[in-house]
């Protein structure tokens, strides 16, 4: 339940809301505003490619129009393909027979990237922010798909894993997606009923919660989901894929890493730990929370009965709703926070900043909040107060400007070799990492790529550490990459962090950086 509360009158603290709500609620939807982008232009016909402001796709394709299909490709009419006989070439031979969805009559793999961009890429409220860059994720994911293109079966890897397209190009296809439950549906039923492609990938943030059901329903996979409900993979038959670790070992990890630190730590080294729990209401974390909530209290954590409360997804309900959370967690006599997700701390740092309490905070695994990115729109000086555990790793710390690290990796390196353009997006590294899943699935399904033939393919994969200046690597501290287990964990293993506030990284526009205190990394199982 969440309780209606007061509203902050911190200018300073509205101001930073604004620039959240702008980088992470996004856009509003508008169907004049929504734009399309189509990667084949750039690579398989020799074109540039293109954004229209009307709304069509680079070729000319309106999607809105249910007469038009841009599965058909250009140059082979405008019927519909789903379940019709073409003719396809594939690999140097002749293939007929019924049309895979997702893959046009040119033998394209259309890939599908929704964000909720449009206002991220007009706002003013990030000039002058202090974290301005290029965060232009569509841009980031035609730059990449380009870059694959380019190597196919060429020994080239892609995080760590070869190219292997068969013969076949990918024709990327971006989507605004808007800021709300509505327009996420209406986003989502584009996809399934009109662009249909063979998957769809939003590369972080609680959006594809909402969206993957519906495209999972309609036989589409959707690749990178913010995992929050469980049995994410089993309950859609796999084809909705977890972006990192599935919630069910965040849940296990993060309980056993709880019971030691509560155990073993106090607050301000003399006060016994208390936890309060604060969730977002999203689709799934509002069944699983509560559950998780059972878990740390069977494992012995001291969560008190009224000290778990949840806030609205809507950015301007909950800053209405945080100084009340707050007030509750001070009457609970809480002094840890655990948030799963990483909506929560946005508007609950800033009123606890605001309102003078100042308790210790969990950081969880593969929610977000485990991103330099994300910390940038938390409350600095609560923040401090941080630490946790992360599926990454020092070498992979997105940030919404890029530092050393970042134009050392092999994301930055592959967009720039595409592109030409050193004005990398900060995103790309998130995009990069969501579009090595599809380069898993397809490699691996062979010349005969079909959803049960893809679905093989994330199984074959074979687990491997990965470091994003290196590639595939032996050292022990690097993030572990595999899907081949059931649940089609991406990444396999977690460490802890702290974020200091003072530390800055090599190359960086801003102060504020994760620390990695502990080299080992621990599976989901681990006993902390």
């Amino acid at each position: 339940m969440t309780e209606p509360l007061g509203t902050s009158s911190n200018p300073n603290y509205r101001a930073l809301l604004a620039v959240a709500t702008v980088v992470v609620s996004l856009a509003s939807l508008t169907a004049a505003k929504r734009v399309v982008v189509d990667e084949a232009a750039s690579t398989s016909r020799g074109g540039s490619t293109s954004s229209r402001a009307d709304g069509l796709l680079a070729d000319g394709t309106n999607p809105a129009d249910p007469t038009a299909d841009p599965l058909s490709g250009p140059g082979s009419g405008r019927g519909s393909v789903a379940g019709g006989a073409v003719s396809a070439t594939e690999t140097g031979r002749r293939v007929d027979g019924p049309q895979v969805p997702g893959i046009n009559a040119s033998n394209e793999i259309v890939l599908t990237y929704y964000w909720k961009g449009d206002r991220t890429m007009t706002s003013p409220y990030l000039k002058g922010s202090g974290h301005d860059g290029n965060v232009d994720e569509g841009k980031a994911f035609m730059g990449l798909v380009k870059y694959i293109n380019s190597h196919d079966n060429d020994g080239t890897r892609f995080m760590g894993h070869p190219i292997k397209l068969h013969g076949r190009k990918i024709r990327g296809v971006v989507l605004e997606a808007g800021q709300y439950p509505d327009s996420y549906a209406f986003t989502a039923e584009k996809i399934a009923k009109e662009v249909k492609p063979f998957a769809a990938i939003a590369a972080h943030g609680s959006i594809s919660s909402y969206i993957c059901p519906r495209l999972a329903q309609a036989g589409i996979f959707n690749l990178s989901t913010y995992d929050l409900g469980g049995s994410l993979s089993q309950r859609t038959n796999g084809y909705c894929v977890p972006s990192g670790l599935p919630w069910e070992r965040q849940v296990q990890a993060s309980t056993s890493y709880l019971t030691w630190h509560a155990a073993n730590t106090k607050y301000n080294n003399t006060e016994p730990r208390v936890y309060g729990v604060i969730y977002v209401e999203y689709p799934g974390l509002v069944d699983s929370a509560p559950k998780m909530v059972e878990r740390l209290r069977a494992a012995g954590l001291n969560v008190p009965p009224r000290a778990v409360r949840s806030l609205a997804s809507d950015l301007a309900t909950s800053q209405q709703q945080a100084p009340g959370v707050v007030a509750r967690m001070r009457e609970e006599g809480v002094n840890t926070i655990i948030m799963p997700d990483a909506g929560a701390p946005m508007n609950f740092t800033h009123a606890a900043q605001t309102n003078g309490f100042s308790p210790d905070y969990f950081v969880w695994p593969c929610s977000g909040q485990d991103t330099t990115a994300m910390v940038r729109l938390y409350n600095a000086v609560q923040w401090a107060r941080a630490s946790g555990l992360t599926c990454y790793d020092a070498e992979f710390t997105p940030d919404l400007t890029n530092d050393d690290a970042a134009r050392n990796a092999e994301w930055y390196k592959a967009y720039v070799e595409a592109t030409g353009d050193r004005d990398v997006p900060s995103a790309a590294s998130l995009v990069y990492a969501a579009l090595a899943q599809a380069v898993f699935g397809i490699s691996n399904a062979g010349p005969n790529l079909t959803p049960d033939t893809f679905k093989a393919g994330l199984g074959a994969m074979q687990p491997y550490r990965y470091s994003a200046t290196r590639g595939r690597t032996d050292n022990q501290s690097s993030l572990l990459l595999e899907m081949g287990s059931p649940d089609r964990a991406f990444i396999g293993d977690v460490t802890r962090i702290q974020w200091s506030a003072s530390a800055r990284n090599p190359g960086s526009a801003a102060p504020g950086a994760y620390q990695f205190p502990d080299p080992r990394r621990y599976s989901a199982d681990t006993r902390f």
